[in-house]
C-alpha cells in the first residue's frame, strides 16, 4: 500500500468560536488550531484586532506560540469587534475571525 504526502500546503487555521460576548470588563482567550505543510511557526501567526496589528500591551497577552490571544481585565470599549488571525507560510495565507461583542448582563428590578 502507499501513502499519499502532501508537500506545500497552504496553512489552516481553524477556531471553535465565531463569536464572543463579554461584559463591561472582560477577560477572555481566543484560540486557533493551525496546520499546513510546511508547519506554522509562531513568526507565521499574526493577530488584528478591526484592522490593526495585535501586541502584547496592557489589554492583550499572545500565548502557546501565537495560537492563542488573551484579551485581560479590559474594558469591552475597548476589545468588541473583529479579530482576524492570519497565518502565512511560503505556501500561502489563511486567515480565520472572531467577532467580540458586549452583552449587557440582565438587570433585577424589585418592585416594593
Amino acid at each position: 500500500s502507499r501513502g499519499v504526502y502532501i508537500t506545500n500546503a497552504n496553512p489552516a487555521v481553524f477556531t471553535s468560536k465565531s463569536e464572543i460576548r463579554v461584559g463591561l470588563i472582560t477577560n477572555t482567550i481566543i484560540d486557533v488550531l493551525v496546520d499546513g505543510n510546511p508547519i506554522p511557526t509562531a513568526n507565521d501567526i499574526e493577530w488584528f484586532f478591526n484592522g490593526s496589528i495585535v501586541s502584547d500591551n496592557e489589554y492583550y497577552q499572545l500565548n502557546n506560540g501565537n495560537k492563542q490571544l488573551r484579551i485581560i481585565n479590559a474594558s469591552s470599549d475597548n476589545v468588541t469587534g473583529v479579530y482576524q488571525c492570519k497565518v502565512t507560510t511560503s505556501t500561502g495565507n489563511n486567515s480565520v475571525y472572531v467577532i467580540v461583542s458586549y452583552h449587557d448582563p440582565p438587570t433585577v428590578v424589585t418592585y416594593p
